[in-house]
């Protein structure tokens, strides 16, 4: 199973959780937009550091350097989810109403696809627990061989 990693650092503890902060780079290094493309804590933090809460499942101390990631088809259907069945919903409500009521009536209708497609995500992940199998795992930690 392949899976998307990122490097991230433990920012700090809290009871059987680990806060992480990821770099600020991309996932993929032979992939021309590494500067413009996303990365897997971008696409569960909303926050501009990146920051990640897990399960400490390896033990970790503050300061140190993890692999924190999900398997690639978990990654692509939290995608599909969360991106791509608001956007269809927007279209598809635009359209309906270009089609009965006008123009004017076709942007409103848009945001209206828009904001129910993300109430559906919301309540469908809510429902199922199916968020739990979105959430990145820790995969090893990286162990420092420098001299101190």
């Amino acid at each position: 199973m392949k899976f998307a990693e990122e490097e991230a650092v433990v920012s700090h503890i809290t009871g059987e959780f680990v806060f992480l902060e990821t770099q600020n780079k991309a996932s993929c290094n032979n992939c021309s937009s590494k500067t413009g493309c996303g990365s897997v804590a971008s696409i569960f933090s909303f926050r501009p550091r990146n920051k990640l809460k897990v399960i400490n499942t390896l033990k970790l101390n503050e300061g140190d350097t993890v692999i924190v990631g999900m398997p690639s088809n978990k990654l692509l259907q939290a995608t599909i989810l969360m991106y791509l069945l608001p956007l269809l919903l927007l279209f598809i409500f635009a359209f309906i109403a270009l089609l009965v009521f006008g123009e004017s009536a076709s942007a409103i209708a848009g945001f209206l696809g828009l904001f129910l497609g993300l109430l559906m995500v919301n309540q469908y992940s809510k429902k199922t627990k199916i968020a739990n199998q979105f959430e990145p795992k820790l995969i090893r930690k990286i162990i420092n061989l420098e001299p101190v």
